[in-house]
């Protein structure tokens, strides 16, 4: 037991989601195709108690079947051939088919057994579990209702949000909902940079140049935030020109900083009415931001509320001679002998460092929270310093049960180069998001001339903040990525507005329906024919075997690719087989049931990424 005091929790933002999810993983159509052929083969090939996994795949693009079994693996311990192993499997496959209903035919190809699916009695049953769950169709319990924290977005005060906050807010969000519909309770804290050295230069510049800044002494809360901004450039930009002559020498404005922010850290009241004056206004300027987002948090704590723990951490630190004194007086911990790889949990005035205050967060949240999970939704330049925080935290003795992850993220790029909020040349995140809105609003009239005004505005902020959104999650976390308007706006390239558009026709056919009084029998068997349905209902049957390996890896990228690939399939099958006007009313209904679902699951596929769906565009 640790002897540090941990604050009060706060109370939560929001009432905190726990799900109640009783469809287990092995219930979904696919997830038990699979399941029963790697039995079927294992019970035949005799591996059923040899611990060896069979692996039943997708083949290449190239090759027509479905699934697949490999033998080569198994030649050596049967000492056969892989192609004698492969026709002696496939006869005694065929054998039993009838075990195998979703199978249609099964067949030898060199060193392989290749599988196709019977696209109606698979696609009857996928049907089936899409139209009774609905918006659920996904869902599994995995997680049993523990707690997942991710700590997510993190702006600092006294300045406006930037594009660079965009990654950690859509990244967050995204995993939240896909850890809450795996059966965990996703907690969100959003853990605002409202302490530290940076907010005491903002206290000196304030004192120093705040009655030359007009925007300071307006009634507009965005203006006295941009004047706050307009300070925190000037002190920066006065301090690099006292440094240019000694660029390693502590200039006298940051030391100014310095004292100013020990003058907070010790409880000074002028100090900290500026304090909560301007973390204040910043919440106000915050909230629009998100709102536009459609992002919520159930917490939204920042490091000011875990400072009274510091002192008890670096004395438990010392105390267990995991961090020691160095000749300048800091308090370090060091992790290799000679002290080059090295971590500072207390300055020489005695005040306190981010890396001190994240570990009193990380110890609140386990206890405040007892997670399962942490995740820290934060850029890749910060990925040395967690490895030193969750090494730390295991030094306390505390990891265990407790799944730490440093879920990194490359750095968003615009074709202006790269911008630095010190230096000003920055660009706010809800003039970006704005900018958004208003080319969606020019491509939707450029697509839909006769779109009211009304639906105008919503569908362009759906589109426009979806555009964005799935610019960034449709791409490996890990790379940097450069924004490209044209194509996060395309209504034909790998963007949202592509899905949005299919789930818009899918919609559309639906209505179209109804206006010919055509009902939708879903009692009914389905009869498919064409290889563009059987694409479609395979897909729709992944979607719970990619939110669980979206989870494994925290890459919404999956459901984004997933998402693509299935407005692809829904529009070939569009494209290529009519619906309303199909030649009997078995085929008709059975495309209409394929269209309806489809439409289910685009739109869940886009809420996991955490974008909404318009009703036309």
């Amino acid at each position: 037991m640790l002897n540090v005091k941990i604050p009060e929790k706060p109370k939560s933002l929001i009432p905190i989601n726990n799900p109640n999810i009783s469809i287990k993983p092995q219930d979904y159509v696919w997830n038990k195709l699979i399941f029963d052929l790697k039995k079927t083969v294992s019970e035949i090939v005799g591996l059923t108690n040899s611990g060896k996994t069979i692996n039943i795949e997708e083949p290449p693009e190239n090759i027509s079947e479905d699934l697949a079994f490999a033998a080569f693996p198994y030649a050596k311990q049967f000492k056969k051939s892989p192609n004698d192993i492969a026709l002696d499997l496939a006869s005694k496959l065929n054998k039993i088919k009838k075990k195998l209903p979703f199978i249609s035919n099964i067949h030898q190809n060199g060193a392989y057994v290749n599988f196709d699916i019977n696209a109606d009695t698979f696609g009857q049953e996928v049907l089936k579990q899409i139209e009774k769950l609905n918006e659920n169709y996904g869902d599994q319990n995995i997680g049993n209702g523990e707690n997942v924290v991710l700590d997510v977005s993190s702006p600092n005060i006294a300045k406006f949000m930037s594009i660079g906050h965009l990654r950690s807010t859509v990244i967050g969000e995204s995993l939240a909902r896909i850890y809450r519909r795996l059966g965990y309770t996703s907690i969100r804290d959003n853990h605002i940079g409202d302490w530290g050295t940076q907010f005491g230069m903002l206290g000196a510049a304030y004192d120093k140049w705040g009655k030359d800044i007009p925007e300071l002494k307006s009634s507009n809360d965005r203006e006295v935030v941009n004047g706050l901004y307009k300070l925190y450039v000037k002190m920066h930009s006065e301090i690099e020109k006292e440094k240019l002559n000694n660029p390693k020498e502590e200039s006298e404005l940051e030391k100014s900083g310095k004292v100013w922010f020990e003058k907070l850290e010790k409880g000074n009241l002028e100090a900290k009415k500026l304090w909560k004056w301007a973390l204040d206004l910043s919440l106000k300027e915050f909230s629009k931001v998100y709102a536009l987002m459609d992002v919520d948090f159930e917490y939204m704590i920042g490091e000011s509320q875990y400072v009274p723990m510091v002192k008890d951490i670096v004395s438990l630190l010392l105390k267990k001679k995991i961090a020691e004194k160095d000749k300048s007086g800091a308090i370090v911990v060091k992790f290799d002998e000679k002290g080059e790889n090295k971590l500072v949990i207390q300055k020489t005035d005695g005040t306190s460092l981010y890396s001190t205050r994240d570990l009193g967060t990380l110890i609140a949240r386990k206890e405040w929270f007892n997670p399962v999970k942490v995740l820290y939704v934060v850029g890749i330049e910060q990925k040395s310093y967690f490895e030193q925080i969750f090494e730390i935290y295991k030094k306390l003795g505390l990891k265990k049960s407790l799944e730490l992850n440093h879920v990194y993220f490359g750095l968003i790029k615009l074709p202006c180069g790269r911008m630095s909020t010190r230096k000003g040349n920055v660009i706010f995140l809800e003039e970006f998001l704005q900018k958004a809105i208003d080319l969606a609003k020019q491509k939707i009239i450029e697509n839909n001339k006769d779109i009211a005004s009304s639906d105008l505005e919503k569908t362009a902020k759906i589109v426009g903040i979806g555009a964005v959104k799935f610019f960034d999650l449709g791409q490996g976390r890990e790379r940097d990525i450069k924004f490209d308007w044209e194509k996060a706006l395309s209504f034909e390239g790998i963007g949202s507005p592509y899905v949005q558009y299919a789930y818009t026709r899918a919609l559309s056919i639906l209505r179209n329906a109804k206006k010919e009084n055509i009902t939708i029998n879903e009692n009914s068997n389905v009869e498919f024919d064409s290889i563009n349905e059987k694409a479609l209902i395979k897909e729709l049957a992944k979607l719970p075997l990619v939110i669980k390996n979206a989870s494994q890896s925290n890459q919404p990228s999956k459901i984004a690719e997933y998402a693509y690939n299935l407005a692809s399939f829904f529009n070939q099958f569009y494209k290529n087989n009519p619906v309303i006007e199909a030649g009997n009313e078995e085929i008709r209904n059975s495309r209409l049931r394929l269209t309806k679902a489809t439409s289910v699951v685009i739109k869940k596929a886009l809420y996991l990424l955490g974008i909404e769906v318009p009703k036309r565009m």
